[in-house]
């Protein structure tokens, strides 16, 4: 057996097998195919679901809005960031759900979809500020049995009670009868005295027992 049948690898043959060029070409068509079907179709997705959200509102050239925040600066956090930039004023329709938008700063032009934009008054009018006056309210005395007195210091006022009202009652409350006693031994036919002390209903009336001795 040759040495060289062993150590020397054989040469290709292009009859057989095709280039590795051509088969790596006709992959890679393959694939880009494919991929740009799945981008449309995703991009046809997104599309229905941002459109099925969207506010019902009609944007036109000239009208003023604000653009949602989404892209925060590192020295913002989203807590205190603020939800909407602007004003921008739109420039374009392009079909409708996507404008075009100016900044009125700098007048940079961006792409927004319909759900991202905030509509604004054409021409906004300033408002004057609010004053807050400061009204000091007396406090309405009152009568001795409720009744407000008047507090108009044209109208004259009485310090004395109402008339109308009815007075305090002078007579003493009344509290009801004790209850008759169950005792046979009692007598229940004596009336009680306000002053008396009652009478102790562990009272013996039996004589006392004889002591040991």
């Amino acid at each position: 057996m040759p040495w060289e049948d062993i150590l020397v690898p054989a040469p290709p043959c292009y009859a057989e097998d095709p280039p590795y060029d051509y088969v790596l070409r006709k992959r890679l068509q393959i694939a880009h195919a494919q991929a740009s079907d799945h981008n449309a179709s995703n991009i046809a997705y997104e599309h229905e679901q941002k459109n099925r959200t969207r506010r019902l509102q009609t944007l036109k050239t000239g009208d003023l809005v604000l653009l949602r925040n989404m892209v925060l600066s590192p020295q913002q956090t989203k807590k205190l960031a603020p939800r909407w930039i602007g004003p921008y004023r739109v420039t374009k329709v392009r079909s409708a759900v996507t404008f075009d938008i100016q900044e009125l700063q700098d007048g940079r032009t961006v792409t927004a979809h319909l759900r991202n934009l905030l509509l604004l008054p054409s021409d906004p009018t300033p408002q004057p500020p609010k004053v807050l006056l400061e009204v000091n309210i007396p406090l309405t005395e009152q009568e001795p049995f409720g009744a407000p007195l008047s507090t108009d210091p044209t109208r004259h006022t009485d310090t004395e009670p109402n008339q109308n009202s009815p007075p305090p009652s002078e007579t003493p409350p009344t509290h009801p009868p004790p209850p008759k006693s169950t005792d046979p031994l009692r007598p229940t036919d004596v009336p009680r005295t306000q002053n008396a002390a009652p009478v102790s209903e562990t009272s013996s009336t039996s004589p006392l027992p004889p002591q040991s001795r």
